[in-house]
């Protein structure tokens, strides 16, 4: 499975940046991390492919996180693992056949070069936002109306 670096490579980013210097690799390594986290939590978009595990309680449906490629196993609070007939799937929500308790997996974010450019460009905004800003807090990062602008249409909503 990809990583954040398969998103936003360290060195796209010290180019960015216009570091030409090893002696931050590290600090940058750890911003790019965070930035890509943050606009994925914003959006609810995944930036690069892995597994995902939801556990619900209650519902009789999850929403997954954009994009769903897969759903690998579905098991109920037993641990029995249902039968692909058993659930269905349409654009993201996995409906269950009944309330309870349920754990997802399911493969999830997009491929490598697939991810739309206005949320790498809002990453790397952070990014930079972080580096040169060192210190302060996450959140005005987020609010930051640059970023906004370029996640604003890729929020995604759900119910966890």
């Amino acid at each position: 499975m990809a990583t954040p670096l398969d998103v936003i490579t360290l060195d796209d980013a010290k180019d960015y940046l216009k570091v030409d210097f090893p002696d931050e690799d590290a600090l940058i390594t750890q911003f790019i991390k965070s930035c890509v986290a943050m606009v994925e939590n914003a959006t609810q978009q995944r930036l690069y492919r892995r597994e995902e595990v939801v556990f619900m309680s209650g519902w009789k449906a999850i929403f997954y996180p954009y994009p769903l490629i897969t759903i690998d196993e579905v098991k109920n609070q037993e641990g029995v693992v249902q039968d692909s007939g058993n659930y269905s799937v349409y654009d993201g929500v996995v409906k269950l056949p009944s309330c309870g308790q349920w754990q997802v997996k399911a493969t999830v974010g997009y491929d490598s070069g697939l991810v739309p450019q206005p949320l790498i460009d809002a990453a790397l905004l952070c990014l930079h936002y972080k580096y040169n800003n060192r210190g302060l807090a996450d959140k005005a990062i987020v609010e930051a109306q640059d970023v906004i602008d370029h996640i604003a249409p890729y929020k995604e909503f759900t119910w966890f």
